[in-house]
């Protein structure tokens, strides 16, 4: 979609310009921060928690990928992040189509949720899947559990790699569905 089209969006959102990505729409009371990971790796996070830093190390090998936090700044409860991999085969040493695959099929820290979902659209493999963590903590801070959907996508034509993360909290996904049955 490019910015000249029009397209209507909730009340309370805003389009957002994501520099060789496009843009999509983002909660207005949001925060956004963009870093650069990797000379390859651009991240775009969408939070509803500020974000003050992006400290951590981009880690990659036979197509699984893991972003080491060094420090608590980077740390958001909710939100969406977005990893643009440009040379993804010669980052990984394979083909943006496999390391989509091989990400989403299996994670040592994440437990899956549902059967991997693998599509072919035109040039393009996307892999779609639900994962959840329980308590965890990491850098002496206890993180929540949560309910994480990922999209990886891998065009081999032009050698890029998109992933795209959400992430919840489940304690706030759990208040938000007994708010929701208290009103009905």
């Amino acid at each position: 979609m490019t910015s000249e089209q029009r397209t209507e969006i909730p009340a309370g959102y805003t389009w957002k310009e994501l520099p060789s990505v496009g843009r999509i729409p983002m909660p207005e009371t949001w925060f956004f921060k963009e870093d650069s990971l990797h000379p390859f790796v651009r991240g775009f996070f969408i939070s509803r928690e500020q974000i003050t830093a992006i400290e951590g190390v981009l880690a990659g090998t036979g197509g699984v990928i893991s972003m080491e936090r060094k420090t608590p700044k980077g740390f958001f409860e909710t939100g969406l992040t977005l990893y643009v991999h440009s040379h993804a085969s010669e980052l990984f040493g394979r083909p943006p189509s496999l390391i989509a695959g091989g990400y989403i099929r299996g994670h040592d820290t994440l437990t899956p949720e549902n059967d991997a979902v693998i599509e072919r659209e035109g040039q393009l493999v996307v892999c779609k899947r639900f994962f959840s963590i329980g308590d965890k903590t990491s850098l002496g801070i206890k993180m929540p559990p949560k309910r994480f959907y990922v999209e990886a996508t891998g065009n081999d034509n032009n050698d890029m790699l998109y992933m795209a993360i959400f992430e919840n909290a489940r304690r706030k996904m759990a208040r938000r569905s007994k708010n929701r049955q208290g009103n009905d």
